[in-house]
C-alpha cells in the first residue's frame, strides 16, 4: 500500500468558479497525481501550492500574516 497526500490550492472546476486567482487545470492535476505516484512522492503539493508550501516553510508567520489578509 501506499499513501500519496495530495494537497493543491486551487483546481478550476465549477465549485472555484468564484474564487479569483491562479487556478490548476484538472488535467494538470491528474498528471501531477500520476507522476507523484509513480515516482512513489508521500505529498505533493502542485501547481501555486508548491509556492505557497515553500513560502510557508521559510517564513511561517508571514505567510500566516499573507493567508490572513486574503480573508474578507
Amino acid at each position: 500500500v501506499q499513501v500519496c497526500g495530495v494537497y493543491p490550492a486551487v483546481v478550476d472546476t465549477g465549485m472555484s468558479a468564484h474564487i479569483p486567482g491562479p487556478k490548476l487545470a484538472p488535467a494538470e492535476l491528474a498528471q501531477a497525481v500520476v507522476h507523484a505516484i509513480r515516482t512513489g512522492a508521500e505529498e505533493l503539493y502542485p501547481g501555486p501550492a508548491e509556492a505557497a508550501v515553500r513560502q510557508y516553510f521559510s517564513d511561517p508567520k508571514g505567510a500566516e500574516r499573507r493567508m490572513a489578509a486574503r480573508l474578507p
